[in-house]
């Protein structure tokens, strides 16, 4: 092994004479580089070679070369192919990574690190490296389109490139940015040869050309009828006569030739190639809306591309015919067709735009659909100047509204998302009634039948809009609302009477309890989690308005017990706990600690606490003020707590044994410490005692 580590330090001679001739490094430098090329030498011929001493070694020489490249051009010293030195190193690196690459293969970094090396240094190896790379990582997409590109931008070469793509396509059929880069690629080329033939007036030469056959053709025909006539009336030979036809026949054979080459010409910079990729592309992927969309924001980016993107948009209605998302894409195709959208040109695209939003929901019934109408319609508002067409942004508005109802009458499934937008639209519009009359019929029409989604009775809207398609309704819908919907609904009452609140508390007081009221018992007709979650926001949004507002301590307590006993069984406590603890919350901090033990103790005797609200409470009860009062109830609390979950929890216990040392009531701490010893389970005492034992034993 030392033998041919020598050889290989011994090969390296000449490159370090020369660098000593050239006066970049000194004696010294060159001994400490061949020191570390011999520990390198001999990390890389142990049993067990690593990847990291390839990697170092590699780092070593790079850093090398650079740095005799950079002392070279601080000298001036130009190169010379004479010179050993200016060769030798990236001969050794490229050696180096040959030999990690044969080791490891598919590791798809150290190639990544070899192409960049020989991109800037090795380049007229690169096609052979790309090469081999490619038949051992043929998965790797990213490789192929980087062998793709260097062949297109750096070497030049068009056709490789392309065999390059649809290697890779053959290999990856169903690799999706395969398809849209080689859909760029040949793009880019088409550009290439547009601005090219720009640059060299290569269109007006060819028309130029054709100009002046046309001349010739016409002076042709002419002279052929003088020499017809000539020919009848001298009787020329046969033999001039065949002559003269084979002249004819293979200037039509050129003629031929020349138009078949401009029609296909033509056809080529119609982006007729980058279409057939797209049309093999769809084939093999042929589900996917995203991917298609992908080809369609390339083409958007160059000039003259209308054909090509109509013919993608309508491929988007033929392959996804009930698919909201690609009829939006097809019915608002103009906004991108377009080059600049003016006032001049804004009504035609808008009528355009109508018709086929109208074709588009004869297919699509669907809340999305009527949705995606109306944003067509608020994008327009946008882009709309609000002072030189306020008409206009008043008639769109209308248009928006009168989508809404006739969605909400046509709709067979009526989804939350779409009742809230319209909602969102009303009020933003400045019509506070109108989205409470859409609430108070929505929530109507939820509540027609037992299962909350089959109704009976039709959407009668308020307004009679003048539409011939309102008459046409179904009779049986699906509203899909949740506590969302009763949170906006409640938020949009409480503002519609908010005038009230300021004149007359108990009115308001009145109408706001009938109004929840209503709202509740609607909901009691049916069953389900969705419904306790409806009712849950309800009164949780009713409870905390009281609250913020400051109403009277006997209406938020009258409430707080309608709400607490409206639930049923079945439904998550802790959400009621929380309502539980904002009210004891309120009592000790606005009504004080009397009022809120007897909503305490109130609470324990209709249907028991948890050990969260217990402790909630205790901590309530602690921040008062300390005194005899507070003594006996926090005692109360604690005695309830282990009576109720003294075998469980060890946590109660401790808080309680906590709380008579504070007090220094160290005989009942020390009880208490024997009553858990034998109250509590075993899961729980080791707790216990790490906590309290040592404590007692002192």
């Amino acid at each position: 092994m030392t033998e041919l580590i020598q050889e290989t330090l011994e090969s390296t001679l000449f490159e370090l004479n020369d660098l000593a001739q050239l006066k970049l490094f000194t004696e010294e430098e060159l001994k400490m580089v061949v020191e570390k090329r011999r520990e390198f030498e001999y990390q890389l011929r142990r049993t067990i070679v690593r990847k990291l001493d390839f990697l170092k070694y590699l780092e070593f020489e790079m850093n090398f070369d650079l740095l005799r490249r950079t002392r070279k051009q601080i000298r001036g010293l130009k190169r010379t192919r004479k010179s050993t030195s200016e060769f030798a190193s990236t001969k050794r690196i490229g050696i180096l990574f040959e030999k990690a690459i044969r080791r490891w293969p598919t590791d798809i970094r150290l190639w990544y690190q070899y192409l960049s090396f020989c991109e800037k240094r090795r380049r007229k190896k690169l096609s052979s490296i790309y090469a081999r790379a490619l038949e051992i990582n043929a998965r790797n997409t990213h490789l192929w389109i980087r062998a793709a590109s260097w062949e297109f931008e750096n070497n030049l070469n068009i056709r490789s490139a392309r065999r390059l793509m649809q290697r890779a396509i053959r290999t990856n059929p169903n690799d999706k940015l395969l398809w849209v880069e080689y859909f760029r690629l040949e793009i880019l080329y088409l550009q290439k040869v547009v601005a090219r033939r720009k640059f060299l007036g290569i269109e007006k030469y060819e028309k130029e050309k054709q100009k002046e056959k046309e001349k010739e053709e016409k002076e042709e025909k002419e002279k052929e009828k003088e020499e017809e006539d000539q020919d009848k009336a001298n009787e020329d030979d046969q033999e001039k006569e065949k002559e003269k036809e084979k002249k004819k026949e293979k200037e039509k054979e050129e003629k031929e030739k020349e138009e078949l080459h401009r029609k296909n010409l033509k056809k080529y910079l119609d982006y007729s190639v980058p279409m057939i990729i797209y049309n093999n592309a769809t084939k093999s992927i042929s589900d996917d809306l995203e991917f298609r969309l992908k080809f369609i924001n390339i083409l958007k980016e160059y000039p003259e591309t209308t054909k090509s993107l109509n013919k993608i948009y309508s491929s988007l209605i033929n392959d996804f015919p009930k698919n909201e998302k690609s009829w939006e894409i097809y019915c608002e195709k103009e906004f991108t067709l377009t080059s600049k959208i003016t006032i001049n040109n804004l009504t035609e695209i808008v009528n355009s735009i109508e018709k086929k939003y109208k074709e588009a929901l004869k297919t699509v019934n669907t809340c999305l659909m009527w949705r995606k109408y109306t944003s067509f319609y608020v994008k327009i508002i946008q882009i709309l100047d609000p002072i030189d067409n306020a008409k206009s942004i008043q008639i769109y508005k209308k248009k928006i509204l009168n989508l809404y109802n006739r969605g909400l009458k046509k709709v067979n499934v009526i989804s939350e998302s779409y009742i809230l937008e319209y909602l969102k639209i009303l009020i933003s519009f400045g019509q506070l009634p109108k989205s409470i009359q859409i609430c108070e019929k929505v929530f109507k029409k939820y509540n027609d039948s037992n299962n909350q989604k089959k109704l009976k009775k039709k959407f009668n809207d308020s307004d009679n809009d003048d539409d011939d398609d309102d008459d046409e309704q179904e009779d049986k819908q699906i509203i899909e609302i949740t506590s969302s919907f009763c949170h906006i609904y409640f938020s949009l009452f409480i503002r519609n009477k908010i005038n009230l609140l300021q004149k007359n508390n108990e009115l308001f007081y009145k109408e706001i309890s009938e109004f929840v009221s209503k709202l509740i018992q609607s909901l009691n007709a049916s069953n389900g989690k969705e419904v306790e979650e409806m009712k849950y926001i309800i009164w949780k949004n009713y409870l905390k308005f009281l609250i913020s507002e400051q109403f009277d301590m006997d209406m938020i307590l009258e409430t707080f017990w309608q709400c607490i006993k409206s639930f049923s069984t079945f439904f998550d406590r802790r959400k009621i706990e929380m309502i539980k603890i904002m009210v004891i919350k309120w009592c000790y901090l606005s009504e004080g600690s009397e009022i809120a033990r007897k909503e305490i103790l109130k609470l324990i005797n209709f249907a028991g606490i948890s050990l969260n609200f217990l402790q909630n409470c205790v901590n309530f009860e602690q921040m008062q003020i300390k005194d005899q009062s507070t003594i006996i109830f926090l005692r109360k609390l604690f005695e309830y707590g282990i009576d109720r979950f003294g075998k469980n929890s060890d946590v109660i216990w401790n808080n309680y044994i906590e709380f008579e040392n504070e007090n220094e009531e160290f005989k009942r701490s020390s009880q208490l410490y024997w009553k858990a010893m034998k109250t509590l389970n075993k899961n729980h005492i080791l707790k216990f005692v790490e906590k309290n034992g040592k404590q007692i034993n002192k």
